[in-house]
């Protein structure tokens, strides 16, 4: 199933947050959409999340990390298994390796018996992830997932998306990382004041004038011969 947007245009008042988008997101990539702050990524994200033709075959991890939750970690996680059963059927042993599967992929078996509203910050965002990915779905949907994580976990979210999609799943991220951008996507958007600048292969597209004409920044490319690889630092 790909999801497609067509002619996309959402106002708030007077100012326009998307303006005319189109693109359609093929299935079985891992699609990142680059951007500065309030040039609409979020809006879209929502607007897929919310108004797709199959909702049930979405999973979404919010920007904000939930909080007031009187419940244990682990029975945080368990709520993605929610979607079909009803909070009133038992869980199977199916259910129970799928939620132990997430929190493993999450590295957040040492804290699942705690209270999850005593977590920190990074914590609790491995937590939702965790809790999206116990979910049975075809496309998992991130707003910053990695924003509240250190660098072991950020190269964590890293593997598992692209474990996830050699597992056929389809992925929509949206991050500030533009190295681990690199590192993940298959197709990347950068878009700003509403708009796709530009859209295609994540190596034929982030280089430093879009990256320039997407942020206002200049910034290096650091090639390594070795590994074939290219990184982006920020010229200041």
């Amino acid at each position: 199933m790909n999801i497609e947007v067509k002619d996309l245009t959402i106002r708030y008042g007077n100012r326009t947050v998307l303006d005319h988008i189109n693109h359609i997101f093929e299935e079985r990539k891992i699609h990142v959409i680059l951007g500065p702050n309030g040039c609409g990524k979020t809006t879209l994200v929502n607007y897929l999340v919310n108004n797709a033709e199959q909702r049930d075959k979405l999973t979404y991890v919010q920007q904000e990390t939930v909080g007031e939750l009187d419940m244990t970690a682990g029975d945080v996680v368990k709520l993605g298994r929610y979607h079909k059963k009803g909070f009133y059927q038992v869980f199977t042993n199916e259910d129970m390796i799928k939620v132990n599967e997430a929190v493993s992929m999450m590295d957040a078996e040492d804290v699942i018996n705690q209270n999850y509203d005593t977590l920190s910050g990074g914590e609790k965002q491995r937590i939702q992830i965790a809790r999206a990915i116990a979910k049975d779905y075809d496309w998992l949907i991130c707003d910053e997932p990695t924003a509240n994580l250190d660098i072991k976990h950020q190269v964590g979210f890293a593997g598992i998306v692209k474990k996830l999609k050699a597992q056929g799943k389809s992925v929509i991220v949206i991050i500030h990382d533009i190295n681990l951008a690199l590192n993940i996507a298959d197709e990347v958007l950068m878009m700003k004041e509403g708009r796709i600048l530009y859209s295609g292969k994540a190596s034929d597209v982030i280089c430093e004038k879009n990256l320039k004409d997407v942020f206002e920044t200049d910034f290096i490319r650091i090639e390594n011969t070795d590994t074939k690889t290219n990184n982006f630092i920020y010229n200041v």
